[in-house]
């Protein structure tokens, strides 16, 4: 309260207490703060930035500080008790579906689709991440097999969790009833938070091995540039299997379709390679370590040894806890997966995220993030932010590779020379 008293009336009014205490620059957008909150005095909105942040509905918060008791980021911080401490890596494995259908439409193993359909077959319920309208991600729950297809496939953008799907999550739970929920680690910390011992015993909660959450706006920025708007578009997927395992595919309206590498695509290159639109608590995230609150992380098995590699796609998937590795044991014994034994040292080789590794705030994020609250089309970007960037990447590369061949060629004429 003594922090809350020496702000501006207009802060305390427009944010619930978590948020000021923890400053935008740490929080994740995870919706916790607004699931923990009975008085539904905080509602979640999208920024100008394209992030996801709590606001405080004026009249209803009497300050309970509910919600700052229940923000992950404190607990993983370290600044309160953790309520149900991350669990130490327990098995880790290269897996990936003996279904090919749901092998190839999967964004790299398909083990989440075998997840949902070992959680369904129980008469459970699974929660993921959909398409919502207008191309904006959101969680969703379902309960039969046929709806699981709209759950795979990655989405490199926020997805809104909204004020009630944790309290309906843990309601299901408290019935008796089996859930899986898939999301990012912030946003199954939360829920891990937000749980009783009792409904935690009907959880199964599965992490992502996340990379960073890049802003919607510049997504959708995007989009106006290249195809015209997200209206115009009737599909759209990051990982598509086409050309390789990652490829971006678009179809409009009118027929056209957009396949191109990730490599390539000058969205996916200053978002997920170049860093230039994660929000800033993803830099240096403190959910990014081997330490994992879901009982499973999943994840693309970067610098997977050669001679495990499935040209379909490779799942990274670890079991944190003894629920976890009781599924999975289930999913190998029925032959729903084939999977590799491995070890953290193989899997972290080439994923920073599994080491703790932060990201340095690129130059140019500020310039970027300045273009997108004002709404510039996102050729504008392009030439300011990325493509100097891209350029140096480039030129290095050329240098060096000059660099390398000049030598390579005045070792060969010495050589040559002691002969003569």
């Amino acid at each position: 309260m003594r922090l809350i008293h020496r702000l501006s009336a207009a802060t305390v009014k427009t944010y619930p207490p978590c948020f000021i205490h923890i400053g935008d620059g740490r929080c994740t957008g995870c919706s916790t703060c607004a699931n923990s909150c009975y008085k539904t005095a905080i509602e979640i909105k999208l920024n100008e930035e394209g992030f996801y942040r709590p606001t405080l509905l004026e009249g209803r918060c009497d300050h309970c500080m509910l919600c700052l008791k229940s923000c992950p980021v404190l607990v993983a911080s370290g600044l309160r008790d953790v309520n149900g401490k991350p669990a130490g890596t327990f098995q880790i494995y290269a897996a990936w579906s003996t279904d090919q259908e749901v092998h190839y439409s999967s964004s790299s193993g398909g083990i989440f689709s075998e997840l949902a359909r070992f959680v369904i077959d129980n008469s459970g319920y699974v929660c993921g991440c959909e398409w919502g309208d207008g191309l904006r991600p959101r969680h969703t729950i379902i309960r039969k097999w046929t709806d699981v297809p709209k759950l795979r496939g990655s989405k490199y953008i926020p997805s809104y969790i909204g004020n009630d799907l944790f309290r309906n999550i843990i309601a299901l739970a408290m019935t008796g009833k089996t859930i899986l929920f898939c999301g990012t680690p912030c946003q199954v910390a939360g829920l891990a938070q937000l749980a009783s011992p009792e409904a935690r015993k009907n959880l199964i909660l599965v992490d992502l091995i996340c990379h960073g959450v890049p802003s919607l706006t510049s997504f959708w920025l995007y989009l106006d540039w290249k195809f015209g708007g997200k209206a115009f578009l009737t599909h759209f997927s990051f990982r598509n299997k086409e050309i390789s395992v990652q490829t971006i595919c678009a179809r409009t309206k009118n027929g056209l379709k957009y396949l191109n590498t990730c490599g390539q695509d000058p969205w996916f290159r200053a978002a997920m390679v170049y860093h230039l639109f994660l929000q800033r608590s993803c830099y240096k995230c403190c959910f990014g370590s081997s330490l994992r609150y879901g009982d499973i992380s999943l994840g693309d098995f970067w610098g997977i040894p050669a001679q495990w590699h499935n040209p379909r796609g490779d799942s990274l998937v670890i079991a944190n806890t003894k629920k976890g590795q009781g599924i999975l044991q289930n999913l190998i014994l029925t032959k729903r997966i084939h999977a590799q034994s491995s070890d953290l040292e193989t899997a972290s080789r080439k994923i920073g995220r599994l080491k703790g590794v932060a990201y340095p705030v690129p130059a140019n994020r500020n310039l970027s993030f300045w273009l997108l609250k004002r709404g510039w089309s996102f050729c504008w970007f392009h030439y300011l932010c990325y493509y100097p960037i891209s350029f140096r990447k480039r030129l290095a590369g050329y240098l060096y590779r000059r660099v390398i061949r000049i030598v390579h060629i005045l070792r060969l004429n010495q050589r040559q020379s002691r002969y003569l």
